[in-house]
């Protein structure tokens, strides 16, 4: 909030990297052999601390990468509702498939692979941490996390957590290492699978150096989601759902509407409630009561938003409100609207931080689905219109996404499968594939 330093903390040496991965694959030998039900079993408790300790862990997520205290709390509940969804599910859905052939009597077993190293942003201090280690706790494997250097008290925290639930000291781990030092990791032979959110340079260079050492990778690499708006589409919920979505998190989520692609009968009545709406947030201080955006993550994060900003306008887009950079020590930018976004523009082609709202308009349905799709990015996608079968055939065979919405907000939910395609990366984290994604699955034939 101040831009005051809260701390100063040492990465991990070589010697504390060694004791890290030697304790993750000792651990892992002993957690493997539990079977489903005793490796969840710690994961109600965790759910509790969560619950317990919300009040003084949301101000710690507040103060290293500042989002309002509400939010912060938002996502430890959401921590506490995935322990509890999968300590329920998974062990029915990691037992043993039988599949009787020509061959005789087979078992299909979904069997860990080892320990798992995950690269893991700032957004989310604690939500992408357990987004990754819970379902893979429950699999068998360990975790490793190397997490983003600006939240290291909340990765510190979460080691804490995890061992008071009653998990083992190394089933999930941190280590606080330069990125420069993140191949090494991958290529030790002890990591079996890297799991990946990030931009997509860190995730292609990532991704090369798995290639290289033969292990799988799982790909979240962000979004610049295309949400389509329709003529006759609700013009008061797209604006609700608009900012709801986009705002999230001071507008540091990689799936929300970072191009809101509007039909031209109807984007000024649009813009009017856009407005409305983004000029009545407050933002400052994210642990005050009142405040509706926090500052950004990063002062160089707010300062690209502002540059994208420029950029467009200095090419013909129209800023309606905010798009300055306040006089306040933090990396604080108000909830912005810009119209006449179109590609070429950083706006619409890359994807960006921050609390902007992009909009660029259509004249149909086919010019929508194609600047829809005339980005790298393939992660959410929504269209709101009445018509909702031809939405339906439009977000399953046009328009290349992960995970879509009509007329509503797309989101990521503990039971459903999450990820994108394209540019957004490969793989899946949560629902029953999140769960086995960094399994083998052993084709076992018993009998003769």
């Amino acid at each position: 909030m101040t831009a005051a330093p809260l701390a100063d903390y040492q990465v991990d040496d070589n010697a504390a990297v060694e004791r890290i991965l030697a304790a993750t694959q000792r651990t892992y030998e002993h957690w493997s052999r539990l079977n489903p039900v005793q490796r969840v079993a710690p994961f109600l408790r965790l759910a509790e601390l969560l619950r317990l300790e919300m009040h003084e862990l949301a101000p710690m997520i507040s103060g290293e990468m500042g989002k309002t205290r509400h939010e912060a709390e938002e996502e430890l509940a959401q921590c506490a509702r995935i322990c509890d969804h999968y300590a329920a599910v998974a062990p029915m859905l990691l037992k043993d498939d039988e599949v009787q052939t020509r061959a005789g009597r087979h078992l299909v077993a979904r069997c860990p692979i080892g320990p798992i190293l995950a690269v893991l942003p700032w957004s989310f201090p604690f939500w992408q941490v357990f987004r990754t280690a819970i379902p893979n706790l429950a699999a068998g494997n360990t975790v490793v996390v190397k997490p983003a250097p600006n939240v290291p008290r909340c990765s510190l925290a979460l080691e804490d957590l995890f061992v008071r639930a009653g998990m083992p000291a190394a089933a999930l781990s941190m280590v606080h290492v330069e990125p420069g030092r993140v191949e090494r990791l991958v290529a030790d032979p002890r990591i079996r699978g890297v799991s990946v959110t990030a931009g997509v340079v860190a995730g292609r260079a990532v991704a090369e150096a798995a290639g290289r050492h033969l292990k799988k990778v799982v790909l979240e690499l962000g979004g610049s989601d295309p949400w389509l708006i329709m003529e006759d589409a609700d013009l008061d919920q797209v604006a609700a759902d608009i900012v709801k979505a986009r705002l999230r998190n001071n507008g540091q989520c990689c799936i929300g509407p970072k191009r809101v692609i509007v039909a031209r009968a109807v984007k000024y009545a649009l813009a009017e409630r856009l407005v409305a709406r983004l000029t009545k947030l407050k933002f400052g201080d994210p642990l005050a009561d009142g405040v509706d955006l926090g500052p950004m993550a990063r002062f160089d994060l707010r300062d690209r938003a502002h540059e994208v900003v420029q950029e467009a306008v200095a090419k013909g887009a129209k800023v309606h409100c905010g798009g300055y950079v306040p006089e306040l020590p933090g990396a604080f930018y108000p909830a912005t609207l810009v119209s006449g976004v179109r590609p070429g523009m950083k706006l619409f082609d890359d994807e960006i931080f921050g609390p902007i709202v992009a909009v660029c308009a259509h004249d149909g349905w086919q010019e929508a689905v194609a600047l829809a799709n005339r980005c790298d990015f393939a992660l959410g996608a929504a269209i709101y219109t009445q018509d909702e079968e031809r939405a339906k055939k439009t977000l399953l065979t046009e328009i290349s996404c992960g995970v879509a919405a009509i007329n509503s907000i797309p989101r990521s939910d503990m039971s459903l499968p999450f990820g994108g395609t394209k540019h957004s990366g490969f793989g899946r984290e949560l629902g029953s594939a999140g769960l086995t994604e960094f399994t083998c699955p052993v084709t076992l034939r018993i009998g003769a």
